[in-house]
């Protein structure tokens, strides 16, 4: 009814309430009515990488929209098909996908949709013809070759109504597309750009109608391309910056409403920025942008708290219906393997919703999901037919669906549900929170823990139990009853003593009422000293606290110990508590397995007398009931987990080394640099180590009830990250592979810490949260406050499965549901061995054997045969367990039908005992069995019992196993070398006729058989040796020389010699392996091994002291650590790069005064630039792997020109490495390309040789003799203009003036991007201008300069920095050049900073410099290889050539004191080689330094006092523990160190010093220990948190400059009281008069640190008056009536000699301990400025 019908006949009051009414009603109407609330529901398609882009389409026709995700469909509207149409492979996500973007369209015009696959950019991208079929690959064509730009897109550009793959090709931006008729034929490019170096892997490409015109231009990173009118013609560039670097998809749409096409653009795709760019028009007509941020890298910049990063992907849609379209964007996950800018942040979606407003536009944003992020395409449409737009996402996550559904809601509703404004971060995951070693948030409740994780779809995390119901726990166990025990800890890291009562325990948690949480505790033992293994066994527990292994028993049956019995023990605890013996394992044989933790040492042995010694990371085992301990397995840092898969094979966490590793027994693992036994090191699983040097324990899929997609899964702790990393384990043969997978828990709680995990019987995982503000030992003292005692969690993770995930289709099923195993009758426990958890099989084994022995053996042998293979694997372990296999049982399980039954029988063999020739002819089977495990089993069966007719078959398998089975290889190795240790078997063996690879795998396993047969059959294959790596060689050779006769040694000698005749370096590498195996021998060094070394030795020196006439005076450089990484080794190496290669001829390369090299054009190249540069890229036919070579390669084959030397004497022969071509191969030579050999005179030419027609330098030989003397020079002739086959490179010329004096640059690259460290120079003058050539970066290319890379010049004196400057953002070499000139004449340094730790531009290099000596030279290497050689073989026949060289002051002091240090050790005397110390340091005053080299030359040791007590006074901390530990070594050097310290030139404190206290101990008479004793009395302790403030202010003063002037002002404010400079201030404390000489590091730790060093004459006394008061200062002279003390005020204290009751003297100064505290970081760089400017000449 119409309103005006219905107010018909009312009078007026009552239709106006009548329209009051009805507007009421219809606003209640509206208000129920309400917004639209939009929400996604994610549905999991794969969580599986397969590609980095996915779209939608009817692929089957059935008129539901299809997903197409890498090569799958899947067939909507379920999704719950998956269809291959072309060949799949799941990805590493370290690794890419041929599938970037994938397109959906008819190309061929059959009716049915086809996809366009992208692949890597700059790839050939391909179309797969839809065949019609559900099943089958589809047949694919070749589009177009080379599709460039990382956001192609597939669009109508042209408007002719058929969409165009729009993407960078041959430089320039275009469009591809196929031709009507030919649709199968390559696509057409067109470009619609000119060529501007655009290519594969340029960022950002959008398109879009920016001006309006109705044609859509192009958009990219630098601006904007107007299509014009005429098809033909090429767009019209306007410029404008619209990203930083490189975006994603860019797009033009009106924002703000003004009837313009705005500007949306991804700053940095692989970093952080979006931004809209307002479209402005002027008055005529001009258009510019102007740029607003919407997300920066910056969370505050947010009112959200929101940054996201690589944001590589983005769509542009309506998301809400609202007529606007809203920004859809999200992080991309692993681009580029974690190297990228916040790559541990979580994989976010958002989308954005456009609001306009009176304001302006904002965009909202929602989260979507934060476990998909994007990849590089995003595809928004309805694919679920309601009509609103949905989300396809295809990721290194996988591939998802986002449904978008929305309901309606009422404002209020609407209100609570948008996003909050916040000031804190949205998303904490990956943030600078979790980088910190003392994180900097507070605790949260369990339950806001608890909120802060994510887990994949179908998962559910809960709370089992925490504080107080548990302490920190360190290792949980289950027994068979489902109990979980938990060892907890109050005590860790400090262990009570070995006399005390601990505070530690083992609790007991059960779940009584199945709510999923522990409500009965029972602390089942307690004082425990950091229990960390255990173990439910009988009727109690096995477990490990310091110092031993126990079982714990209850044998009243009141559930707590009351009797404690030592197995083990004791075991090594006392170097470092976090290890120790952890993650008690039964393993399937029934040995009990566990870790051994890093840093200590145990020596324990079983009651059966056999001992083993377990040294840092290991895995061992014992026997339950104390009688035998076994190593299992060798090496690891600090392992902390362990887990056996279904066949029995043991893996190991470790902490340092891999997160995860496969254990084979008698297998050696790396550990900090440990050698292996010979064999090499098992091979490893990964390469990755999840961001972290802190992973603890391991659970393998197999034993949860996570279903089938996590059964090949291996999850890790990840105390670091505070993650729970994930992997799957991919089989190759017998051999295991670790592919990363996404992380599997992420927790946004930096104090979450899951340092153990556990599989229940449930199938559940349980993690132990050691939940702490500080986890490391290393990176944090033990003693800091912060670290928290009481804390910690257990959480339970469960698979409870998920409707929106379609890879599985329902909850995980056909696993055990829990419960209590122990109240299962035999009958149903036997089936138990058959479950699919392989933890509920393992309890199974254990509570088996809590049962009657006969009865359940005989229900075993009742089940037997059986069907299920598994189970019939499981009961042969149980009867084997009892002691009741039989060889029958053996017989038959080796040749069961299944494989999992032969391999359990052949790790059987390995275990039982049996007489016999049997077990060898079942292992024999199994060498020959299909399946590669069964082999694997059997040669490990072989490895436990040797038998000589198994040699021949292990060399047999060795060859005909596939190379990648590396596994099984390093298997066979291990159990040949346990056959080989048979004299009798090797004997012959070796005398049989071996083929060549027979005979290789045998001397590659001769290292690992350490006797003296071993060494003769090394030594009668030398001849196989040469073309391994050097480093191999040596290892043979040492091997060789440690057990072969003397006489034999003239064949090593001979072999050497003479195949590396070419090659110094490597001669003295292999003689340093020689002369380690003489010293193991202890033999006396055969002549022929001495005349080697005294060759090689005077060759080295006389090459130095020819050359170093020639050269500047030589700088040194230091390395000093950066204080973010006070610990890392120095990262600073000399880089042979490509582009770190200074043009050869250049004033750099020349510096060194070798002969110089000119270039020369070539005729008829007049325009020619120099191509020669030096390269190592190629190797020598002497197999080197890189060589140094002038080529002509690097430039360009095309390039010509001709390079000539300097002159020089021809000597008798004359050799060289050539590599290069000139022609193609098999054409005849174009004789264009060579070297000759020209008479300087004449230029006639002497020789002339073409390029090899190889890539690998080969040797090149003349012989002069006919014209020796003569003046010559060489010329490298490239005149072969074509473009392939055309280039020279020729060096290592056997004349060393002709080789490049020039080394490579100095660079932080090759030792890791993310390390960092300083390099500093020595001292020298200051020219009028400073060079230097630099490459390298200092933060993305897109990001503002990080300020943590840069080299500065420092003024020697005062430190201040005079020029600074940072990388040039270039992999290339620039030149810099500093006008000096206002500054020539100071003493300066150069100072190499690299404090930048991403993972990626982050690094710089330098070289070059104009300064010569400054540069690096080979001078430094040549002379110190010599000296080293005169040493090591106490060849005194070169002690003349070396003293001349070590009096040559152009090596500069750093050199002449290694020099010198080699000189000393022909008089052994500690004396003497600490005073070779004093050169190299550098607050050493320059008389010092040469009255230390001469003592050294003449040998005067006893004169090392006057030398040494000056250097000593003004040595830091760091120099006094240098030369102390030096002293320390002998007894007439700690004869002169104690004298030293008892007058106070040194630091009492050094006596107290580890390393030097255990050398002081070994060599001190007793005497001389009570004076040590005496001296410690008084010594405060040291304070960790002193040495931080004093490195903390150094470093400060190291990072700003101090100002002199105020440092003078504040000297004589708190200084001069007592001290004096010149002839202010009194002389109360030591005159400071050039104090600037000690240096930066000795006077911060003076002022500092006021005890360290007291000289006597300025120590204090302490004195007690009879009326009880006590005055502390220096004591001065007085009349003899009286005492007089002046404070650290310099308040003169006089005290009457009557009046005083005691005066004691103390070895500490009067100035306070507290000094640091009364001046703030800037007037401590002011004093300092001043002090260091006090200098003496």
């Amino acid at each position: 009814m119409k309103l005006s019908v219905f107010l018909e006949g009312f009078p007026l009051k009552k239709a106006l309430v009548a329209v009051l009414l009805a507007f009421l009603f219809l606003q209640e109407i509206s208000l129920r009515a309400g917004p639209a609330l939009h929400s996604f529901k994610r549905l999991v398609l794969s969580d599986q990488f397969f590609s980095e882009g996915a779209c939608f389409a009817d692929i089957d026709g059935d008129g539901s929209r299809d997903v197409v995700s890498g090569p799958y469909w899947y067939a909507g509207p379920g999704f719950r098909q998956r269809h291959a149409y072309a060949p799949a492979a799941v990805l590493d996500i370290r690794g890419y996908s041929e599938f970037f973007f994938s397109f959906a369209h008819d190309f061929n015009s059959d009716g049915l949709v086809d996809i366009l696959a992208v692949a890597m950019p700059g790839r050939v991208a391909h179309w797969y013809e839809n065949s019609g079929r559900k099943d089958g690959h589809w047949k694919r064509h070749a589009a177009i070759d080379d599709v460039g730009n990382e956001s192609p897109a597939f669009v109508d550009l042209t408007g002719d109504g058929r969409p165009e793959l729009v993407c960078c090709r041959g430089g320039a931006f275009g469009y591809a597309e196929p031709a009507a008729e030919k649709p199968r034929a390559a696509w057409r490019f067109t470009p619609v750009t000119p060529a501007r170096g655009y290519g594969g892997f340029t960022h950002g490409l959008g398109v879009g109608d920016v001006d309006g015109d109705g044609r859509l231009d192009l958009l990219e990173t630098n601006g904007w391309w107007r299509q014009g009118e005429k098809p033909a013609d090429l767009f019209e560039f306007h410029p404008v910056r619209f990203a930083r670097s490189g975006g994603a998809q860019m797009f033009a749409y009106d924002f703000d409403g003004d009837g313009d096409n705005d500007v949306l653009s991804v700053q940095n795709a692989h970093g952080y920025g979006l931004s809209w760019f307002e479209q402005l028009v002027g008055p005529d007509g001009e258009r510019s942008f102007r740029g607003n941020s919407i997300i920066t890298s910056q969370p505050a910049d947010s009112a959200y708290g929101l940054s996201i990063s690589q944001m590589h992907a983005v769509a542009l849609v309506d998301i809400d219906g609202d007529g606007l379209l809203d920004i859809v964007t999200g992080k991309r996950f692993w681009a580029h393997a974690g190297g990228d800018t916040g790559s541990q942040q979580l994989p976010v979606l958002y989308w954005f919703k456009t609001i306009r407003s009176p304001s302006g536009v904002s965009f909202e944003p929602w989260l979507v999901d934060d476990r998909s992020g994007v990849g590089t395409q995003l595809v928004v449409g309805d694919v679920s037919g309601n009509g609103l737009p949905d989300i396809v996402v295809g990721s290194k996550m996988g591939t998802y669906l986002m449904l978008n559904e929305a309901r309606e809601v009422t404002a209020e509703q609407y209100r609570q549900a948008r996003p909050k404004r916040r000031r804190e971060m949205a998303h904490t995951p990956g943030t600078h929170l979790f980088s910190n070693h003392v994180r900097s948030t507070d605790p949260k409740t369990p339950a806001e823990e608890l909120s802060s994780f994510t887990l994949p779809e179908g998962f559910k995390i809960e709370l089992f139990a925490s504080e107080p119901q548990i302490d920190k726990p360190l290792n949980l166990a289950f027994d068979s009853r489902g109990r979980l025990w938990v060892s907890n800890t109050l005590e860790y890291p400090y262990p009570v003593g070995l006399e005390k009562k601990g505070r530690d325990t083992i609790r007991v948690l059960e779940d009584t009422d199945s709510d999923g949480r522990a409500d009965k505790v029972t602390t089942f033992a307690d004082g425990l000293n950091i229990p960390m293994g255990l173990y439910p066994y009988g009727d109690g527990v096995i477990c490990f606290s310091i110092p031993n292994i126990w079982y714990l028993r209850d044998t009243d049956g009141d559930g707590r110990a009351d009797l404690r019995q030592k197995l083990y023990g004791p075991l090594g605890y006392e170097r470092d508590t976090h290890g120790m013996c952890n993650s008690f394992t039964r393993g399937l044989d029934g040995w009990l397995y566990a870790c051994h933790g890093f840093n200590n040492i145990t020596e324990v042995a079983g009651t059966d007398g056999h001992r083993i010694r377990l040294r840092s990371g290991n895995v061992f085992r014992m026997r339950l009931d104390g009688s035998r301990v076994e190593r299992f397995s060798n090496g690891q840092v600090n392992p902390f987990g362990l887990a056996f898969d279904r066949f029995g094979d043991f893996f190991s966490a470790d902490c340092h080394t891999k997160p995860l590793s496969l254990l084979i027994q008698d297998g050696y693992h790396e550990s900090f640099g440990a050698p292996h036994d010979g064999l090499g090191f098992v091979p490893a699983m990964m390469n990755h180590n999840h961001g972290s040097t802190a992973i603890c324990g391991v659970v393998l899929g197999s034993s949860t009830a996570f279903g089938e997609l996590y059964s090949d899964s291996a999850f890790g702790g990840n105390v670091t990250t505070c993650r729970i990393n994930r992997n799957t384990l991919v089989r190759n043969g017998s051999s295991l592979r670790a592919r990363e997978e996404p992380d599997f828990l992420v927790s946004g709680d930096p104090w979450f810490r899951p340092v153990y995990l556990q599989a229940g019987p449930d199938g559940a995982l349980y993690v132990a949260d050691f939940y702490n503000k500080i986890i490391g030992h290393y990176e944090v003292p033990l003693t800091h406050p912060g670290r928290d005692r009481h804390r910690g969690r257990i959480w339970k993770i469960s698979y409870r499965g998920s409707d929106f995930r379609r890879d599985v289709r329902a909850a995980a099923s056909g696993y055990g549901a829990g419960g209590n195993l122990g109240e299962l009758p035999i009958k149903k426990l036997l089936g138990e061995l058959s479950s699919r958890q392989l933890a509920r099989r393992a309890l199974a084994l254990d509570e088996l054997e809590r049962r009657p022995v006969v009865e359940t053996i005989r229900e075993l042998r009742a089940g037997l045969p059986g069907e299920d293979g598994l189970w019939l694997a499981y009961a042969y372990r149980a009867l084997g367990r009892l002691g009741a296999l039989e060889d029958a049982d053996l017989a038959a399980a080796t040749v069961h039908p299944e494989a999992i039954v032969r391999v359990h029988a052949q790790r059987l063999l390995a275990e039982t005992l049996i007489e016999g020739d049997k077990p060898a002819d079942w292992i024999l089977a199994g060498f020959k069995d299909k399946d590669p495990m069964v082999r694997r089993a059997a040669v490990q069966a072989a490895a436990s019992r040797p038998a000589q007719r198994l040699l021949q078959p292990l060399l047999a398998l060795y060859q005909s196993t596939s190379k990648v089975d590396v596994h099984l290889l390093h298997s066979i190795r291990i159990a040949l070398r346990n056959h080989l240790r048979n004299d009798k078997w090797f004997r012959e063996l070796t005398a049989r006729e071996l083929s060549a690879q027979e005979s290789n795998l045998l001397i590659s396993i001769c290292l690992a058989l350490k006797n003296r047969g071993a060494g003769e059959y090394i030594l009668s294959r030398l001849d196989r040796l040469a073309s391994l790596p050097a480093e191999r060689i040596g290892e043979y050779l040492r091997f060789a020389s440690r057990y072969v006769a003397d006489e034999s040694m003239t064949r090593v000698v001979a072999f050497s010699r003479e195949k590396f005749r070419h090659d110094r370096k490597l001669q003295g590498e292999l003689l340093k392996f020689i002369r380690q195996g003489l010293q193991e021998r202890g033999a006396v060094v055969p002549q022929s091994v001495r005349n080697w070394a005294l060759a090689l030795a005077k060759g080295y020196l006389e090459t130095s002291i020819s050359v170093l006439p020639r050269q500047s005076r030589l700088v040194a450089w230091d390395y000093i650590p950066h204080p973010i990484a006070p610990r890392q080794e120095n990262p600073w190496r000399f880089s042979a790069r490509e582009n770190f290669r200074i043009l050869p001829g250049s004033a750099a390369s020349a510096a060194g005064g070798r002969l110089g090299w000119s270039y020369e054009r070539h005729p008829g190249k007049s325009r020619q630039q120099n191509p020669w540069r030096f390269s190592t890229r190629r190797g020598a036919g002497d197999g080197r792997k890189s060589i140094l070579l002038i080529s002509s390669f690097p430039a360009g084959e095309e390039s010509t020109g001709i390079f000539r030397s300097a002159s020089f004497k021809l000597p008798k022969s004359f050799g060289f490495w050539a590599a290069g071509h000139d022609a193609l191969p098999g054409r005849p030579l174009a004789g264009k390309n060579f070297i000759r050999l020209r008479d300087e005179g004449s230029g006639k030419v002497l020789r002339q040789a073409p390029p090899p027609g190889n890539d690998i330098a080969q040797r090149i030989e003349w012989d002069t003799a006919g014209e020796v003397g003569r003046s010559v020079f060489v010329e490298l002739v490239d005149g072969n203009a074509t473009e392939a086959f055309a280039w020279l490179a020729v060096g290592d010329f056997d004349l060393d003036d002709l080789n490049p004096s020039w080394e490579p640059v100095l660079s932080s690259y090759p030792a890791g991007e993310q390390k960092v460290g300083t390099y500093r120079s020595g001292v020298f003058v200051l020219p009028p201008k400073f060079g230097f050539w630099i490459a390298g970066h200092d933060q993305d290319p897109d990001e503002p300069l990080g300020g943590k890379n840069f080299i500065r010049l420092r003024d020697a004196l005062s430190h201040g920095v005079i020029r600074q400057a940072p990388p040039p953002r270039s992999d290339n070499l620039h030149y810099i050049e500093w006008d000096t000139s206002d500054e020539a004449g100071r003493g300066v340094y150069i100072e190499l900073v690299d404090g930048n730790t991403a993972a990626a531009f982050a690094w710089f290099a330098v070289g070059g410099f104009s300064v010569p000596g400054l540069s690096p030279s080979r001078a430094f290497g040549v002379a110190r290889k010599g000296a080293e050689l005169v040493g090591a073989w106490s060849l005194s026949e070169l002690r003349p050539l070396l003293v001349s060289l070590l009096e040559n002051k152009a090596l500069g002091y750093r050199l002449r004191g290694e020099l010198a240090a080699e000189l000393a050790r022909f008089r052994p005397d500690a004396r003497l080689s600490t005073l070779a110390i004093v050169p190299t340091l550098s607050f050493a005053s320059e008389s010092s330094k040469e009255e230390a080299l001469k003592l050294i030359v003449e040998g005067r040791a006893s004169q090392a006092r006057a030398v040494l007590e000056p250097v000593m006074k003004v040595a830091s901390a760091l120099g006094q523990h240098r030369l102390a530990r030096e002293l320390s070594t002998e007894p007439a050097g700690v004869e002169l160190l104690l004298s030293l310290v008892e007058a106070g030139q040194a630091g009492v404190g050094l006596l107290a010093v580890p390393g030097i206290a255990q050398n002081l101990s070994a060599v001190t008479s007793d005497q001389q220990k009570e004076m040590v004793a005496e001296l410690l009395a008084d010594l405060p302790p040291e304070s960790e948190r002193l040495e931080e403030i004093i490195e903390k202010r150094k470093q400060d003063y190291v990072s700003g400059t101090g100002r002199p002037v105020p440092g003078l002002e504040l000297f004589k404010k708190v200084c001069s009281p007592c001290h004096r400079v010149g002839k202010e201030g009194r002389d109360f404390a030591p005159n400071l008069d050039g104090v600037g000489n000690r240096g930066l590091d000795r006077l911060v730790e003076d002022i500092l640190d006021p005890n360290r060093n007291v000289d006597v004459a300025f120590r204090s006394t302490t004195i007690v008056t009879r009326k009880g008061q006590v005055h502390t200062g220096l004591l001065r002279p007085a009349d003899g009536q009286r005492l007089v003390l002046v404070d650290y005020q310099g308040r003169e204290i006089a005290v009457a000699l009557a009046d005083v009751a005691r005066r004691q003297p103390s070895k500490l100064s009067p100035m306070p301990a507290n000094f640091s505290e009364t001046l703030s970081a800037d007037q401590l760089r002011d004093l300092l400025s001043y002090l260091l400017s006090l200098r003496s000449s």
